[in-house]
C-alpha cells in the first residue's frame, strides 16, 4: 500500500510541474501605426485575450476561421477589439478590422496551442494614426516640403505630372478622410517614392469662419 501511494503522489507531482511548464507564456504590448496593406502577425494562446486598440471607431470585424478563434467588440467599447482562440490545438487564421474612416486592418492570427512552451503571447496591440508632418495646427499656414525647381527653367517630365495628377485623383477618390486638427483639418494620404523624390497626398479643409493661406514650397 505504501508503494502504490508514493506512486501516485509522484505521478501528481509530475503533472504538475509539466502543465507549469507547458502553459508558461511571454506577454507583450505593442504599439503599431495604421498603415493599410500591412499585415500584422498576432500571437495568440488558449485562455488567453488579445486585445486590439483603434484610434477610431470599429465598423466590422471578420475572422476567417471562425472555428477556432474568436473575435468580442462592443458598441460601448466602439475602438476595442478583443480575439482568442477557441481550440486547445495549433491553429491559425487571418481577421480584418474596418474602421469607420475606411482604414482595413489585416491580421494573421497565430496559436501554438496550449501545449506550446515559452509562448509569446500579444496582450495589448495598440494602434496609432502616422504622425502628421503638418507643424503647429494652431499656424494658418501650411509648409509644404521643397521641391527641386526644373533645371533652366524646362517644364517637368510629362511622366512625373502623371504621378501628381494620379495621386491627386487619388486623394480626391477617399470617401472618408481620417481628418485631424481644429479650425484648419488636415488628411494625410499615401507617399509615393520616383526618381528619388517623395510625393505625399494630402487635403485640407477649413472649418473656421475666417480664410486660410496656403504658403507654396519654402525653402
Amino acid at each position: 500500500m505504501r508503494v502504490h501511494l508514493i506512486c501516485i503522489v509522484c505521478l501528481m507531482i509530475s503533472n504538475g510541474v509539466a502543465q507549469t511548464q507547458n502553459g508558461k507564456v511571454v506577454p507583450k504590448i505593442t504599439t503599431l501605426p495604421i498603415e493599410d496593406g500591412e499585415v500584422t502577425v498576432l500571437h495568440l494562446s488558449p485562455g488567453y485575450a488579445t486585445s486590439v486598440r483603434l484610434p477610431e471607431e470599429i465598423t466590422s470585424v471578420v475572422i476567417g476561421n471562425p472555428a477556432s478563434f474568436k473575435a468580442e467588440h462592443s458598441e460601448y467599447e466602439s475602438r476595442l477589439v478583443f480575439l482568442k482562440p477557441t481550440t486547445n490545438q495549433p491553429a491559425e487564421s487571418n481577421a480584418l478590422i474596418t474602421t469607420k474612416s475606411g482604414h482595413e486592418i489585416s491580421l494573421h492570427l497565430v496559436s501554438a496551442g496550449r501545449e506550446a512552451p515559452n509562448q509569446r503571447v500579444d496582450f495589448v496591440v495598440e494602434y496609432r494614426k502616422p504622425r502628421s508632418v503638418l507643424i503647429g495646427q494652431d499656424n494658418p499656414s501650411v509648409l509644404i516640403g521643397d521641391a527641386p525647381p526644373a533645371a533652366n527653367g524646362d517644364p517637368p517630365h510629362t511622366a512625373q505630372l502623371d504621378t501628381v495628377d494620379q495621386e491627386l485623383e487619388k486623394q480626391k477618390n477617399i470617401s472618408s478622410p481620417s481628418w485631424s486638427g481644429k479650425e484648419m483639418e488636415a488628411a494625410i494620404g499615401e507617399s509615393t517614392e520616383k526618381d528619388h523624390q517623395t510625393l505625399l497626398g494630402f487635403s485640407v479643409l477649413n472649418s473656421s469662419k475666417h480664410s486660410i493661406e496656403l504658403l507654396p514650397p519654402q525653402k
